[in-house]
This record gives structure tokens, C-alpha cells and sequence, in this order.
């Protein structure tokens, strides 16, 4: 069997970091091959261009601070509306989740940024 290539996070050292700005760029549904379990995959991407993704467990009830619930809470039930915004997570520790929703920055068109004066 090869060899796998991937790097192990240490602690500190998570994927997801806390205060830093993430767009989130796709929400899927999906169902995980061995046990079927349904989720949702979020698609974060960083000021940097760097993607990456969590997925949020599906559930009857979810606590507030579960992944999942962090998501719900801050963003609504709607995961229609989720794609484009720009989050940060304040913790994203085990039951103690809580994700900000920052802002929307409105772009300017490029030719309204050099319009001269007269």
C-alpha cells in the first residue's frame, strides 16, 4: 500500500484558525460512504486563496456550540444563503464553537475606481 502524503496538525496547529477571515465559498449536502451518515460540507477559503473544508454532522437537535450548531447560529437554517459570506471563527474548540459573520465589503466596479474629476 503507498505511502500517504499528508502532513498531521498539531495541536494549535488546526486548519481552521481562530480570528482569521474565511469566505465561504461552497455548502454541499453529502452522505459518508461506510455508515451513511448525512452532512454538510463547507468550503472555506482565506485571504490567502488557501481552501479548506469541515463537515457538519447532520441531526434532530444540535447544540448551539457543535459545529453544526456554530454554523446554524450565526447564519440561519438556510444553507442556500451561506455561500459568499465572510465568517471568522471567535472558538472553534470542542463544545465551545462560535463563528462571527463579518460584514459583506462592497467592490467597487473598476471603472467607477478611476473616474477623474472632471
Amino acid at each position: 500500500m503507498p505511502k500517504l502524503k499528508v502532513v498531521l496538525a498539531l495541536p494549535g496547529d488546526e486548519v481552521i484558525k481562530v480570528g482569521k477571515k474565511y469566505v465561504i465559498a461552497s455548502v454541499e449536502e453529502f452522505t459518508s460512504d461506510v455508515n451513511h451518515y448525512k452532512g454538510i460540507r463547507v468550503t472555506l477559503v482565506d485571504d490567502d486563496g488557501q481552501a479548506s473544508t469541515s463537515a457538519l454532522w447532520l441531526g434532530d437537535v444540535v447544540n448551539r456550540a457543535s459545529k453544526l450548531g456554530a454554523f446554524i447560529d450565526s447564519l440561519g437554517d438556510d444553507t442556500d444563503n451561506w455561500s459568499g459570506r465572510i465568517i471568522q471563527f471567535e472558538t472553534w474548540t470542542a463544545k465551545a464553537r462560535r463563528i462571527r459573520v463579518l460584514p459583506d465589503v462592497p467592490r467597487q466596479p473598476p471603472e467607477e475606481k478611476f473616474k477623474g474629476k472632471g
